[in-house]
């Protein structure tokens, strides 16, 4: 009867995860470029059958991994339609299944209560949700890092007997969506665990032969790569994982500051960062003292191993690893949640027994949030977003150039109109063809003639460089300010001059 209990509440888990997040998937069309650059590797993949490297964007390569494009594109083959909802999907799924994954994982390894609570906090963290509504990797990413962290503890939890091939595989998935980050993560984990707690030989060479194992599916994804794509490849593949890790970058990349780290958590975890810091004032005198405590957690975490104490480890060595690195976001951050969902859940528990009344607030608190994050998805941000659209540029574009072939300039190696390349299934091109790394953007191939379409700040900057070398006839300009480059966008046909 109590497995029962507990698949019925872990099934209201997935369904309150669903309601939440399903609904409002398609109500935005992409207004960032961060969701068409990956969106746009999915359709690239159909229409050119290139699964393992294929070119976007004019001649880019994609700079992460594939499996968050392979889900996309199976999600558009199979059903036939490319569209933002398809896009986010993943995402959201992914989302779903951690959501769900971290009841049955914190109820197993304490009770019923403490794992509920860990997924309704998770479910109700912004930085979490954030995520799990967009066309990114970072979702993905999280799910199969923070479920080979769970499923490691699964196994040591056994007594390290057998294989964790489950988790293999989820490290294995997680390298082919970010890189190798994927395997490092939950390897650290476990690895410093073992050494905490079961420091003997054939664990920890488990562990080690199983990072190898992990390694293999992505070893053939990156073979194969880099036949395709060469030196090239090899470069980009440094610069984004080694480069990115070291600072050794050729472009500044995110770089933010050591505290960066601690505000963007403070600022993920709301709404639930402010009501902690409230309930501090409302707590008896000595409850939060520093012997209590200290003795709280050293008399049961530390001398033997718990789920408490692997918490703490998870959350703080993924924190601590993303503290090396000059390149910061917030979403690097994501596999931390659940663990530090665990530990406020432990802290809710304890306050609502020193303040019972806390209890049924705490409840419609959950409620309130869940009902809030619909209300802003579903109609706050697509009113307020609206005006920022590129898909009526798109439009207009394939009406007025249906056949002609349509080159952007834009300044920056970097950047393209993502949004409405996207809408138009991959057809704008770069007016300036050059490489991804430092040494082959030296080189730069320009077209003979076509559709120029560049912003109305480059405009001065193009003339200056290409104006002896094309003849420009205006054509027309858009009214308002576009929203991946906050500039009204001008098309004219270009030709080159005669060298005669």
């Amino acid at each position: 009867m109590k497995n029962r209990d507990i698949r019925k509440t872990g099934l209201i888990v997935a369904l309150i995860a669903a309601l939440t997040m399903l609904p409002f998937l398609g109500a935005t069309e992409f207004y960032t470029k961060g969701e068409p650059r990956e969106a746009i590797v999915a359709v690239t993949m159909l229409q050119d059958g290139n699964w393992i490297l294929p070119m976007n964007n004019g001649g880019d390569l994609a700079y992460k991994p594939p499996m968050l494009h392979w889900c996309i594109a199976l999600l558009y083959k199979v059903t036939g339609v490319m569209n933002e909802y398809l896009s986010r999907l993943p995402s959201a799924l992914a989302f779903i299944a951690l959501i769900v994954a971290t009841f049955f994982f914190f109820t197993r390894h304490s009770d019923r209560r403490k794992g509920l609570l860990t997924a309704l906090l998770a479910l109700t963290a912004f930085e979490l949700h954030r995520a799990g509504n967009v066309c990114r990797v970072d979702m993905l990413l999280t799910t199969f890092v923070v479920a080979a962290i769970y499923l490691y503890y699964n196994w040591f939890a056994r007594g390290c007997k057998g294989w964790p091939l489950w988790a293999v595989l989820c490290m294995s998935a997680a390298t082919l969506t970010k890189g190798p980050v994927g395997i490092i993560l939950p390897t650290m984990v476990i690895g410093v665990y073992l050494l905490l707690y079961r420091l003997r030989f054939v664990p920890i060479l488990k562990v080690a032969i199983c990072t190898l194992l992990a390694l293999i599916l992505p070893a053939l994804w990156y073979w194969a790569a880099y036949q395709s794509g060469g030196d090239t490849f090899l470069q980009l593949v440094m610069e984004e994982n080694f480069g990115r890790f070291t600072g050794q970058m050729t472009y500044s990349s995110h770089e933010k500051p050591l505290w960066y780290n601690f505000m963007t958590l403070a600022w993920g975890w709301l709404p639930w960062t402010a009501a902690l810091l409230a309930s501090l004032f409302f707590l008896p005198k000595g409850t939060l003292s520093w012997q209590r405590i200290k003795g709280r957690f050293t008399k049961k975490a530390l001398p033997q191993p718990s789920i408490r104490c692997y918490s703490w480890l998870a959350f703080l060595l993924i924190l601590f690893f993303y503290c090396i690195p000059a390149s910061k976001r917030s979403t690097y951050l994501l596999p931390c949640y659940p663990f530090m969902a665990y530990l406020l859940a432990e802290y809710l528990i304890y306050i609502m027994e020193v303040i019972p009344s806390l209890r049924t607030k705490v409840k419609w608190a959950f409620v309130g949030v869940i009902a809030i994050y619909m209300l802003v998805d579903g109609l706050i941000v697509p009113l307020s977003v609206k005006k920022k659209y590129d898909r009526p540029l798109a439009n207009y574009i394939q009406a007025t150039f249906p056949q002609e072939e349509i080159y952007s300039y834009i300044s920056d190696p970097f950047l393209h109109f993502y949004c409405t390349n996207y809408y138009l299934r991959d057809r704008i091109l770069s007016f300036e063809k050059k490489g991804q790394t430092a040494e082959q953007r030296k080189h730069v191939e320009t077209p003979a003639s076509g559709i120029l379409m560049i912003a109305e700040k480059e405009q001065e900057a193009f003339k200056e460089k290409y104006g002896n070398k094309y003849q420009l006839v205006p054509i027309s300009h858009t009214v308002n300010k576009m929203t991946e480059q906050k500039s009204r966008i001008f098309f004219y046909r270009f030709r080159e001059r005669s060298t005669k």
